[in-house]
C-alpha cells in the first residue's frame, strides 16, 4: 500500500508500518491467517498479529492525503480464535469518523479466502482514511487488508491511490 503509514499503539507483534508487505510465506501458524494463506492479490498484504499488548489497543494504518474520492473498497481476513476488531475511519482534516467494522474472527480457517468489504462511501470532503486495527484478548489472531481501491463517483471504476501504482 504505497504512501500508507502505521500509528497509534505499537503493542502488536508488528504493526502496520513494520508488518507491511511482508512475503506471505514469512509467518506460517495454525493461529492465525491469512498468514498461511496467499495474498489476495500479488504475493504481499499488510497485517497485524497480535503477539503482545493488552485487549483493546489499536494500531492504525493510514492513507496518505486523498481528494475527491466518493468510496471505497478493499479485501480483508480476520482469522483467530482471539480476533479484536477491524475498522474504517475517515477523516475531513477535523475529527476521524467509523464507516465500516467487522469484529471477531470472519474467517474459520486461516485458508479461507479473503471478504471482499463491499462499497463503502466516503462523506464529502474526505482527505484521509484509516484502517483501526483493535486488538482482541489473546495472541492468537491476525488481521489483513489487500487491495485497497477508491472511486470518484458512482459511475466511474475502481482506481488505486491516484497516480500510483499500489496493491
Amino acid at each position: 500500500l504505497c504512501g500508507w503509514t502505521g500509528s497509534g499503539s505499537k503493542m502488536w507483534g508488528r504493526d502496520w508500518a513494520e508488518g507491511a508487505l511482508f512475503e506471505r510465506s514469512e509467518y506460517k501458524s495454525s493461529y492465525y491467517g491469512p498468514l498461511t494463506s496467499k495474498a489476495h492479490d500479488g504475493a504481499q498484504f499488510v497485517f497485524l498479529h497480535t503477539l503482545s499488548g493488552s485487549k483493546g489497543q489499536t494500531s492504525y494504518l493510514v492513507s496518505p492525503a486523498l481528494a475527491d474520492v466518493a468510496a471505497m473498497q478493499f479485501w480483508f481476513h480476520m482469522h483467530g480464535k482471539d480476533m479484536g476488531a477491524l475498522a474504517v475511519e475517515a477523516s475531513n482534516g477535523d475529527a476521524w469518523t467509523t464507516l465500516w467494522s467487522k469484529a471477531g474472527q470472519q474467517q474459520a480457517k486461516a485458508s479461507d479466502p479473503w471478504r471482499l468489504s463491499g462499497r463503502v462511501p466516503l462523506p464529502i470532503g474526505t482527505t484521509r482514511v484509516r484502517f483501526a486495527g483493535v486488538r482482541g484478548g489473546g495472541f492468537a489472531s491476525a488481521m489483513a487488508v489487500d487491495t485497497v481501491t477508491f472511486t470518484a463517483s458512482p459511475t466511474k471504476g475502481w482506481t488505486y491511490m491516484p497516480g500510483k501504482h499500489c496493491y
